[in-house]
Order: C-alpha cells, then sequence, then structure tokens
C-alpha cells in the first residue's frame, strides 16, 4: 500500500544548547556546553589601555589577535566599564581604529539587543564594519558577546560610568557647582528672567546681545512671575530688546519628557532668517519648557520670550489641559455646543483649566472669550486633540527562524502606530478593511528576549503605549514529505514507530513527532 504523509512538528529535544530558556546562553566552561545566564558567567575584561582617555600609543593592540568566546564585562580598574556609544577619534584606546557601538545600551534588565560595531579611521567613524555583537543590562552592569574584528589594528574600546559618561535616558550633563552629573534638566535649570525679551518689547534705548552670555546646560524662560516660551513664529526686527530677535522655526515638544532639536532663525533687514541660523534643544516638562540654548552666530541678537496668550498644557485619551494669559479675571470657554465660566485667581498672571469627560483621538475645537461688564470680546480660537487609545491585543503571533510577528487590533483609519525596539522607532500606518495589524520584525538573534512598546498616534499625538516581551525561540521544526510503500494497512501509532527507526538510522535519535496521514 502506498502512503503519501506529511510530518509536523518534528523537533530535535533540548539538550546541550538546543533550547536555552530565556535570560540565558549556550556558554561552555571548563569543556561543558550548558545554558546559563550571562550576567552571573561571564569572562572580565580589564584593559587600562582601552580606556577613551588614552592617546598612548607607543603599544598597540589589535583585538583580533584574541579568541573571543562567550560573554565578556568591561572593568576599568575596580569600576565596571562599558562601550562607548558615540564615536571615538582615532588613535586612542590603545590601537589605531577605535571601536564603539552604532546605538544605545538596553535599557529593561536582562534585556539582550544587538549592535553594530564601528571603527574610526582616516576621519570617518565608519570606516571599518565589524561584525554585530549582544549586549545584556545585568544588575548595576552591562556584559558583551563581542566578536573578532575584521582586520588589525582596531581594539574595543571602553569607557568608565562616571561623570557623564553613561547618563541614563532623560537626563543630561549637567555641572552644578563644578561637579558634572547625570541629572534632568527638568529639575536642574537655570531662570532666565528679563523683561526686555518679552515679544511685546519695543524700546531699543538698551541693546542686548546673546553673543556676550556664555550659555551653559538648560534654561527655563520667565516673564515676571509666569513661565514662558520661545516664540514659533517670526519677531518683528528691533524687539525683545535687540536688534535681532530670535525665534524657533517648528513647534514645541508635546509629549511629556520628550527633547526635540529645533532651528533657531533671526529677523532683520525684512528677513525673517537674515544671518546664520543655530539650533538648541528643548525639553517638555510638566506645564513647561527647558532649552538647551547656544552662542548666536552675531551681535546683536537674543532669544525672545512670551506667554502665548491660549495654549495646550497637556493631553491625555480623556482630558486636555489649556493655559491662557489672566488679562481680566473672568472668562468663558466654549466648545461643543458647551459653555464653563471661569474666574482667574486674584494676582494670578495665568489661568489653567482642564476639560476633561472627553474621547480618546478626537479634534476639539475651544473659543476662548474675556468677559468685562458682562461684555464679551470677539474671542480666541484654538484646536486640539486628545490622545489616541492604546491598542488592544498586542501580541506575538508567530516567529519564522530571525524573524518575529507581532499583532494588534486596528483602531480606526485615523490612527497609526509606532513601534520601538532595539532602540529603533517604525512608523507603522493602518491596514485596509477591518482586520488586525500586523508586522514583522527580521533580523533578530534566535533564544534572545526582545522588549517591544507599541504607540497609537493620531494628529502627532501618542498614547501612553503598551508593552510585549517576546522570547525568539530557537526553530528545529522540520517539515517532510515522505512516500512508503507497505503490504498491510498502518495505524498513526504503526507509522511513527516506523519513522522512529528511519530517522534513528539517519542519525536523528532523540527527537518528538506527530504523524498525521493524509
Amino acid at each position: 500500500m502506498d502512503y503519501r504523509l506529511i510530518l509536523f512538528g518534528l523537533s530535535a529535544s533540548c539538550t546541550g544548547c538546543q533550547c536555552c530558556a530565556s535570560g540565558t546562553e549556550c556558554i561552555t566552561t571548563s569543556g561543558v556546553v550548558q545554558c546559563l545566564d550571562p550576567c552571573a558567567t561571564y569572562t572580565v575584561v580589564n584593559d587600562a589601555w582601552r580606556s577613551t582617555e588614552n592617546t598612548d600609543n607607543s603599544i598597540l593592540h589589535c583585538d583580533r589577535n584574541i579568541v573571543w568566546s562567550g560573554w565578556y564585562r568591561f572593568y576599568m580598574g575596580q569600576t565596571s566599564a562599558r562601550m562607548p556609544e558615540k564615536c571615538v577619534a582615532e588613535q586612542r584606546c590603545g590601537t589605531h581604529a577605535p571601536l564603539w557601538i552604532n546605538g544605545a545600551h538596553p535599557v529593561q534588565l536582562n534585556e539582550i539587543v544587538t549592535r553594530n560595531v564601528f571603527g574610526a579611521w582616516s576621519g570617518s567613524c565608519f570606516t571599518f564594519a565589524s561584525n554585530t555583537i549582544q549586549i545584556k543590562l545585568c544588575s548595576g552592569y552591562y556584559v558583551y558577546k563581542v566578536q573578532l574584528p575584521i582586520s588589525c589594528n582596531l581594539a574595543y574600546c571602553t569607557a568608565s560610568c562616571t561623570g557623564c559618561q553613561c547618563c541614563a535616558s532623560g537626563t543630561e550633563c549637567i555641572t552644578t557647582s563644578g561637579v558634572v552629573q547625570c541629572l534632568d534638566p527638568c529639575a536642574t535649570y537655570t531662570v532666565v528672567n528679563d523683561a526686555w525679551r518679552s515679544t511685546e518689547n519695543t524700546d531699543q534705548t538698551i541693546l542686548h546681545c546673546d553673543r556676550n552670555i556664555v550659555w551653559s546646560g538648560w534654561y527655563r524662560f520667565y516673564l515676571g512671575q509666569t513661565s514662558a516660551r520661545m516664540p514659533e513664529k517670526c519677531v518683528a526686527e528691533d524687539r525683545c530688546g535687540a536688534d535681532v530677535p530670535l525665534w524657533i522655526t517648528e513647534p514645541h515638544p508635546v509629549q511629556l519628557n520628550e527633547i526635540v532639536t529645533r532651528t533657531v532663525c533671526n529677523a532683520w533687514s525684512g528677513s525673517c532668517c537674515h544671518f546664520s541660523s543655530h539650533t538648541i534643544q528643548i525639553k517638555v516638562c510638566s506645564g513647561y519648557y527647558v532649552y538647551k540654548l547656544q552662542q548666536p552666530s552675531a551681535c546683536w541678537l537674543a532669544y525672545c520670550a512670551e506667554i502665548p496668550p491660549f495654549l495646550v498644557l497637556a493631553q491625555s485619551e480623556t482630558s486636555i489641559t489649556l493655559q491662557w494669559s489672566a488679562t481680566t479675571t473672568s472668562f468663558v470657554l466654549q466648545y461643543n455646543g458647551t459653555e464653563t465660566n471661569i474666574n482667574a485667581a486674584h494676582g494670578a498672571a495665568t489661568v489653567i483649566h482642564t476639560v476633561s469627560s472627553l474621547t480618546a483621538g478626537t479634534i476639539y475645537t475651544f473659543t476662548l472669550y474675556t468677559v468685562i461688564g458682562n461684555v464679551r470680546n470677539s474671542g480666541q480660537q484654538l484646536t486640539a486633540v486628545t490622545a489616541p487609545q492604546n491598542a488592544e491585543g498586542f501580541q506575538k503571533s508567530g516567529q519564522y527562524k530571525s524573524t518575529i510577528t507581532l499583532q494588534w487590533n486596528k483602531i480606526n483609519d485615523n490612527t497609526s502606530f509606532v513601534l520601538q525596539s532595539d532602540g529603533t522607532e517604525t512608523n507603522i500606518n493602518p491596514p485596509d478593511g477591518d482586520g488586525p495589524v500586523t508586522h514583522t520584525v527580521s533580523s533578530l538573534i534566535p533564544r534572545t528576549k526582545y522588549t517591544f512598546s507599541l504607540f497609537s498616534v493620531f494628529e502627532n499625538i501618542r498614547s501612553s503605549g503598551v508593552q510585549l516581551v517576546a522570547f525568539l525561540e530557537p526553530s528545529y521544526i522540520i517539515r517532510m514529505k515522505l512516500q512508503l510503500n507497505s503490504q498491510t494497512l498502518l495505524s498513526d501509532s504503526e507509522m511513527e514507530d516506523v519513522l522512529v527507526e528511519f530517522l534513528k538510522v539517519h542519525g536523528l535519535s532523540q527527537f518528538s513527532l506527530k504523524v498525521r496521514i493524509i
């Protein structure tokens, strides 16, 4: 009798290093291959010459001469160290071409990421492209699965996590009282409170020039007792206490703790960008902004400040917080066919009001009226959106070799998504129809745990986000088509016995299988 069979689910048994659990790696110790945690089983690398500060090249080192095997932890003396995340100038780290990683270290405990390694030479940070390496975050230190560089003389660099070399996400290198530390700019800034910086100031009796100021660190603008911000539109020349007012060409950041880079332009001789522009950094804090200012290109240029008459201070899925100048004590806020009477506190420079019970991912139009003696002004209008809802059903739906397929529920046609993983972001548009959203992440490494963060995006506003930890399991699944001849009719179990013997003859002595005769 002829049989045509397809075998599903043939898998090798988990011996040696074939099926290491999440968080462990295949490590050989004393000739024994085991699944071990790299955070507990590593080789210490403690070479003073690897320091990014070392410029002594009297003895050149080459890591191609080392047989790298397993995981390593870098030290500098008694201090745990890590590889630099930024380009290191050539002729450092005891070698010609220093090796550095192009990407951030992992931030989730026990997370393993893959990073590209480059070597700086001949004026380029990317002259030598080495193999990728893996990095795992342990409790207070990192371990590295490094690879053999492509040539000599290349060597891995290290930097001790002191001072500002290893600032965590959301912090910046800030010097206070002569001490260099990793600090949050929202909590450590210098106040700039000059009335002459106001966009309303046209007095040119005394001209100011911000090129004469040594700008260092982060700054928060005030006008009187009220927090202020830089204007986002061109300011006419001969304002802000200077000949040439400075303003930013793009909007401020909107996500809490988000840091953006913005171009600063200057108004003079009928042009809004007359002199050479420069960039600054801006971070949004809880209800205000801080700025990492730079020295302007010439005099007489000065940074402007303004108190926006009506702006969005914050937004969530169900609320929008508004702020406006307290030009009087009585206001009416109108939206969605409703009106709310709002009184300003006595002596307050601004009014902050939160509109709640809103719908996620929705555009709202607010109209604000000032009221004096029961008479309203013409009003000013503002359009704002609520953050979209988080995606539901976020899960791992499959894997194949070096890929993981993710799936989640579509929200609507107007809501897109941003997927964060391994230090990168991917923009994903909603699919046509009502089906789920699927996305495949490729170039992954088996036996590695990955952390994915998914944000819904509506009108450039992100949701709070959902997170998923997925493990790319090693694949040992085999699919076989067989045609067998038998004189008698075989059951499924009898066919399994026949195949067991067949596979043992071909070197597969330990496995599990399931037969389905079709």
